[in-house]
């Protein structure tokens, strides 16, 4: 009977967790619960970010490919007052989300106004050269148009204070 005492002493001790426990427990899971719907918010919002830029980009590699299969110079305008984009002379301009700041750089020939303006594309393939930048929140991306190759990328925006 020397092991009946040991087993009602281990029995004691695995019944159940502490109050204390139980306690600590809850407050990590209510930490948690509090940190999901805000990282899922930032998250939506890098997505539709990334999302624009991504459209931008294939919108200005469509018309470099009109200006080079065409063998005519094509434009991509943006209207920053109207917060929408497209091919000069094509149908289906692309509306910007709202929440996002976009700003236009381009050639002062090819400012149109203060709210519009243009990225040419030659027959040759080379372009004005510019970029759109986008903003949402501290999350900044820049379409780059290469003026000499009109190749297009997305990058990191420039830091604040760039005057956009």
């Amino acid at each position: 009977m020397a092991g009946s005492g040991t087993g009602s002493g281990r029995a004691v001790a695995e019944r159940g967790f502490t109050l204390i426990e139980l306690l600590v427990v809850l407050s990590i899971m209510a930490l948690l619960a509090g940190l999901v719907p805000l990282a899922l918010w930032r998250t939506r919002a890098h997505f539709a970010l990334r999302s624009t830029a991504t459209t931008i980009a294939a919108t200005l590699r469509e018309a470099r490919l009109r200006a080079l299969t065409d063998g005519r110079t094509e434009a991509f305008i943006a209207n920053l007052r109207t917060r929408a984009f497209g091919i000069v002379g094509r149908p289906g301009a692309h509306p910007l989300p709202r929440g996002i700041a976009v700003g236009l750089l381009t050639t002062t020939g090819d400012r149109l106004s203060g709210n519009r303006g243009l990225i040419r594309f030659f027959p040759d393939g080379s372009s004005t050269g510019g970029a759109v930048r986008l903003r949402e929140g501290r999350d900044r991306l820049d379409v780059r148009v290469d003026w000499f190759t009109g190749r297009v990328v997305i990058a990191p925006g420039a830091a604040a204070g760039d005057g956009q």
